[in-house]
């Protein structure tokens, strides 16, 4: 909600406006009729111009479950990028040298950190 009050500066009396700044789901606030070309962000040291790529993050700040944690129904471990895990594989070793994790194959890992297919009751509500 916008505040403005009067206040004295100095010997003159100015109208203070307060905007407060806009909930993920309300942005990108923009300029004109093209968020790509008039969109705004303000810091503490003025409002700069957004690029394209901070405009399309801000559109994908307002959903309220980020893609990334969404079930993918009807897929398995197979469809997950084997270098990423065979990375973190080899970070978790350096990190964890001797756990016994280490020694589990890629679906035994991925299911002891809690990875697993999606399984949905009789309403269709995944758990």
């Amino acid at each position: 909600m916008i505040e403005y009050r009067p206040v004295i500066v100095g010997k003159k009396k100015i109208l203070r406006i307060d905007v407060p700044a806009a909930d993920r789901h309300d942005k990108p606030v923009y300029i004109g009729t093209d968020p790509m070309k008039g969109t705004y962000k303000r810091d503490y040291e003025g409002d700069f111009l957004c690029t394209e790529e901070a405009v399309r993050a801000m559109f994908a700040d307002q959903r309220d479950i980020s893609g990334d944690v969404e079930v993918l129904d009807e897929f398995g471990l197979d469809v997950l990028n084997q270098d990423t895990i065979k990375g973190y594989r080899i970070i978790f070793e350096q990190l964890h040298s001797g756990h016994p994790w280490n020694a589990l194959e890629n679906d035994e890992l991925l299911n002891t950190l809690l990875y697993r297919q999606s399984v949905t009751d009789v309403s269709g509500d995944w758990y």
